[in-house]
């Protein structure tokens, strides 16, 4: 089965203008050798129209995600009201907020911050679910919890530069950009700091670097 624009091979849409039966077939057929390296990456633009346009001709009433300025959100997480919330929102000049590639260690950043953040307490932990504790930017979750946030808060999303909020451009707050990070603990004698530095930073300006005394 398949759509005029798309082939549908294995529950994945497939542009004709580069895929075929008899590509996938020679695909499946294909003589890896030991020394053979393979690049797995996310699908771009060609699937996510696919999945729009199939959306779109789908006769269910319940919609499963948002298209959202070229972006397919979950409705289970997202809302047109919390997007609207999320553009509106104002910054605070010690806000901190993650940008991650989805499924890249954004948890990790939602455990690690509030430590870095807070001087190694780990009462929060230990006491609020993290995503109360460091809340998605566009997610429905923060207009219920934003307000009960202590300074300096944290955030994280996926969203890229260009859909960043209004206010977050015309503020200090700090982009953490999770692409590579590295953690370094200095000091001796049980004292130092422990230090979070990402490999990027905001807008080129100021070199995103968080640090507490322990």
């Amino acid at each position: 089965m398949s759509s005029p624009e798309y082939i549908l091979y294995h529950g994945l849409l497939l542009p004709p203008v580069a895929h075929s039966a008899q590509s996938l077939e020679y695909a499946q057929n294909f003589q890896v050798e030991d020394t053979d390296v393979f690049a797995v990456t996310y699908p771009k633009s060609a699937v996510l129209r696919a999945r729009l346009s199939l959306a779109a001709k789908m006769s269910s009433s319940e919609e499963v995600y948002i298209h959202y300025r070229g972006l397919l959100l979950p409705t289970e997480t997202h809302s047109p009201e919390s997007l609207k919330f999320a553009q509106k929102l104002q910054f605070e000049d010690d806000d901190v907020v993650a940008v991650t590639y989805p499924k890249s260690g954004t948890i990790w950043m939602q455990e690690i911050l509030p430590l870095v953040l807070n001087g190694g307490d780990l009462t929060p932990l230990h006491t609020v679910v993290n995503w109360d504790r460091v809340p998605w930017l566009e997610e429905k979750r923060l207009a219920e919890v934003v307000h009960q946030l202590k300074s300096p808060r944290a955030l994280v999303t996926h969203f890229p530069h260009n859909l960043m909020p209004p206010a977050f451009h015309s503020s200090k707050a700090k982009l953490d950009v999770g692409v590579e990070a590295q953690i370094g603990y200095h000091g001796e004698g049980g004292k130092g700091r422990l230090a979070v530095a990402s490999g990027s930073d905001r807008t080129q300006r100021s070199k995103t670097s968080l640090a507490v005394e322990l």
